[in-house]
């Protein structure tokens, strides 16, 4: 008997420690699971309130070159102002992403080639955009260069098209090789307010075949 009451307080200690440690185990795992979840979730969140306060620096500039490409020249003297695109830093933007893609919520692969993409498309934009505005000799007046504006437009357009996308579609973000550039600039111009038709069809017919 006694043999007996040893062997069976020695059996339920052992499967006392068993089921133990296995719930401990299981809870640790939840819990790891929980906190991944919600990691990835904040980094989601982060991302996409980047990527919209990164695109709000170039919507603000597209109104701007809309604007002065209307105009043959800007006097200084008489009150006139041009813009310049600012220098954007990417670094939060890109860092976000890489954290994103080391959780169990991978980005798709066009996730990264519009992450990738987008400061070599701004940084194409800036060097449009050097010879667009021309000091006329020591003057107060510059000229505006409309086909580098149509240029940094076109650019512009694209890049605000899909950050539209991006912010909206999340995880589900796919390029639109069908979109052409008359239909991105009516959903840009039309979310920015941006009225002018003509502009669109200009750098529509002028880039049909690019």
């Amino acid at each position: 008997m006694l043999m007996e009451q040893i062997f069976n307080d020695g059996f339920w200690s052992i499967s006392g420690a068993v089921v133990g440690a296995f719930l401990g185990a299981l809870f640790g795992f939840i819990v790891s699971i929980f906190l991944d979840y919600r990691r990835s979730t904040k980094l989601e969140k982060c991302l996409y309130k980047e990527a919209d306060f990164v695109s709000s620096y170039m919507s603000s500039f597209l109104i701007s070159v809309v604007n002065e490409n209307d105009k043959l020249k800007i006097n200084l003297n008489q009150g006139d102002s041009f813009s310049a695109p600012r220098e954007i830093n990417f670094d939060v933007f890109n860092i976000l992403y890489l954290e994103l893609y080391k959780t169990k919520k991978i980005p798709t692969d066009d996730h990264r080639r519009f992450v990738h993409n987008v400061s070599y498309q701004w940084e194409q934009m800036f060097s449009l955009d050097k010879d667009r505005i021309e000091r006329v000799g020591e003057s107060a007046i510059y000229k505006i260069n409309r086909g580098k504006c149509k240029d940094v437009i076109y650019i512009l357009v694209g890049l605000l098209y899909y950050f539209d996308l991006f912010i909206s579609k999340k995880g589900k973000f796919k390029f639109d090789e069908n979109s052409d550039f008359r239909t991105m600039a009516n959903l840009v111009f039309s979310k920015y307010q941006i009225n002018n038709e003509d502009l669109i069809n200009i750098i529509s017919n002028e880039t049909a075949h690019w």
